[in-house]
């Protein structure tokens, strides 16, 4: 995400879902769930601050509303809208099965 300070969000998901996806297939068998738990809250924080740095003179709950949805029954997902009005997510909770 370093290289990737100006993209819109949409790209983003787009580039990220891969490669969380493949690291959460690879090790969900051999990982504890206290690790999936810790991921997904890194991830979190770094689209947090991510979101933060693009829009420094905005409040928090503005970033919120704009960036993170409701999925379902989940809270707090980066989300956005493609340019063709399709909703783009960022993957799936990490946890095991």
């Amino acid at each position: 995400m370093k290289d990737n300070k100006t993209a819109p969000a949409w790209l983003l998901i787009d580039m990220l879902n891969p490669m969380i996806r493949g690291w959460a297939n690879y090790h969900r068998h051999i990982v504890a769930k206290e690790i999936f738990n810790y991921v997904d809250y890194r991830i979190w924080k770094l689209l947090w601050q991510w979101c933060k740095r693009r829009h420094q003179n905005r409040r928090k709950r503005w970033i919120k509303a704009k960036y993170f949805k409701r999925v379902e029954k989940r809270n707090w997902v980066f989300a956005e809208q493609y340019p063709s009005g399709k909703l783009a997510s960022c993957c799936m909770q990490l946890t095991r099965r």
